[in-house]
């Protein structure tokens, strides 16, 4: 019986111990899965974290690499209008002047003509000066020869009627 109590004493003891072990380890096995699972959970944390921090890395890069694309797109824009401005003011300098040279072109022609139109009118009027002055000169000869001759006639004549006369006389 004594011997009995004894097992049964001792089977309780290394029971109680068994289920003491066995439910520390438990509570162990448990308490290093929650450790597991929470350092799993931070670990994902930080996945997502570190997934989020490269998204949001990428779309500031995107967004740098539009900026600078716009920028660029803006900069060849603007020196397309620069270059277009300058082709304008080009091609007009050149109407300008082409304009100017006509200009001066039409006026040197309008200048020549209107010169040689005037030496044409003044060798006109010269030469009909000079036919003027011809024709009085000649007139003015032919007067004074027709003059000379009336005298010529006239002296021819009184000299002849005196002659006559003092014929006359002396019969």
């Amino acid at each position: 019986m004594l011997y009995a109590c004894r097992v049964t004493a001792v089977t309780f003891i290394v029971h109680t111990i068994c289920l003491f072990c066995f439910s520390g380890k438990e509570e162990q096995q448990q308490q290093k899965q929650e450790e597991v699972g929470e350092q799993q959970q931070q670990q994902k944390q930080k996945q997502e974290d570190k997934e989020e921090e490269q998204q949001q890395q990428k779309q500031k890069q995107e967004e740098e690499e539009g900026e600078k694309n716009n920028n660029k797109y803006k900069k060849e824009e603007e020196g397309e209008q620069q270059q277009q401005q300058k082709q304008r003011e080009e091609e007009g300098e050149q109407q300008q002047q082409q304009k100017q040279e006509e200009g001066g072109e039409q006026q040197q022609q309008q200048k020549q003509e209107e010169e040689g139109e005037q030496q044409q009118q003044q060798h006109k009027q010269k030469q009909e000066g000079e036919g003027e002055q011809q024709q009085q000169q000649k007139q003015e000869e032919e007067e004074r020869e027709q003059q000379q001759k009336q005298g010529e006639e006239g002296e021819q004549h009184q000299q002849q009627k005196q002659e006559e006369e003092g014929e006359q006389q002396q019969q």
